[in-house]
């Protein structure tokens, strides 16, 4: 079974950020490399969530932003590895909405928030027929 490998420290900083945008979503990026099956987390970068409508349910991210940051990852040889997001007052698990934006390859890791407090976390990986997830095993490093 693949995991998703990630710094103590960089767990602290999703579960922070997440908690400071409560009540609305946010999001970040995950940086890394793959080792086998397993991917490690090396640094996020933290996304403005562009949403302007209902961001306590949603988010949307800048493709100009992501595009950018592609670009970069792949000049140091690392990989986007997947995206975080906080689920305020809503469990850790993807929606339908989640389900219709996700892209194959990456992880999701969603952290769920829970009145004002980080909550558990999970990551997701979207399946090869593209309509649902499997979790992924988060392992702290």
């Amino acid at each position: 079974m693949s995991a998703i490998i990630v710094p103590a420290s960089l767990l602290r900083d999703i579960e922070s950020h997440c908690e400071a945008g409560y009540p609305e979503e946010v999001v970040g990026v995950m940086i890394g490399r793959e080792t086998g099956s397993d991917r490690v987390v090396t640094e996020l970068i933290r996304l403005e969530n562009m949403r302007v409508e209902n961001r306590q349910r949603r988010y949307t991210v800048d493709p100009l932003q992501l595009a950018k940051i592609e670009r970069d990852t792949a000049a140091r040889n690392l990989l986007v590895l997947g995206f975080y997001h906080s689920h305020p007052d809503h469990p850790a698990e993807p929606s339908p909405t989640d389900l219709e934006w996700a892209w194959p390859f990456y992880s999701y890791i969603i952290q769920s928030v829970q009145q004002r407090s980080a909550a558990v976390k999970r990551s997701w990986r979207l399946a090869d027929d593209e309509k649902s997830f499997w979790e992924e095993e988060i392992r702290e490093s």
